[in-house]
């Protein structure tokens, strides 16, 4: 790994976390003194580092290397998802040196063992995908507290009727405000709208 690493550290320029002492000494003057700014000329003529999106080329050859040692550990992840489940079941009480009392192996330690399997390799194959979100609009629970958010003195029936015909937000903390903007104050019923409303 050692020599992969310093085959990977040939290959690209200078060092990775300080300044190449070669590259420096290029930029002494006569006396052997540094600019102020040598370690700003140094980034500038190293570039702006690999583009965005490039792979490391340290990460690959380390990758490849362990991959050239190991096996590809996609591969084990596969044969864990194509092994049937009763001999994944099967492979574990071996491994735990048969069955015991204290440590009982069941046939869903099996599935999620290979339902782990499956989930970390599905990154590599589809990506991550986004989340979806659905939004209808309406809440699904509406929780009322006369005089914080609701106004005191009507019912809950009262209430649940305002909020299905005008909407959760027709409850106000001093009423129940209607289409046409005029607002009905406890203990008036809001379905009556000639009786105990008042402009605003």
């Amino acid at each position: 790994m050692m020599q992969v690493m310093q085959e990977a550290g040939e290959s690209e320029a200078g060092n990775q976390f300080f300044p190449d002492a070669t590259q420096l000494d290029l930029l002494r003057d006569d006396a052997g003194r540094l600019p102020p700014d040598a370690l700003r000329q140094l980034r500038a003529q190293q570039g702006r580092g690999r583009p965005r999106g490039a792979r490391n080329k340290r990460n690959e050859k380390i990758a490849k290397w362990f991959i050239a040692q190991y096996g590809d550990p996609l591969v084990a992840l596969g044969e864990i998802m194509n092994t049937p489940v009763d001999v994944l079941y099967e492979q574990m009480i071996l491994a735990q040196g048969g069955e015991q009392k204290g440590k009982r192996v069941t046939g869903r330690d099996a599935m999620e063992f290979r339902k782990s399997a499956i989930l970390d390799v599905l990154p590599y194959i589809h990506g991550k995908q986004p989340i979806a979100v659905d939004f209808n609009g309406k809440a699904d629970a509406v929780i009322f507290i006369p005089g914080l958010n609701a106004p005191a003195g009507f019912t809950h029936d009262q209430l649940r009727d305002a909020t299905e015909k005008l909407g959760v937000e027709a409850i106000e903390a001093a009423g129940i405000r209607l289409d046409d903007g005029r607002l009905i104050s406890a203990p008036a019923s809001f379905e009556d709208d000639d009786q105990g409303g008042e402009d605003d």
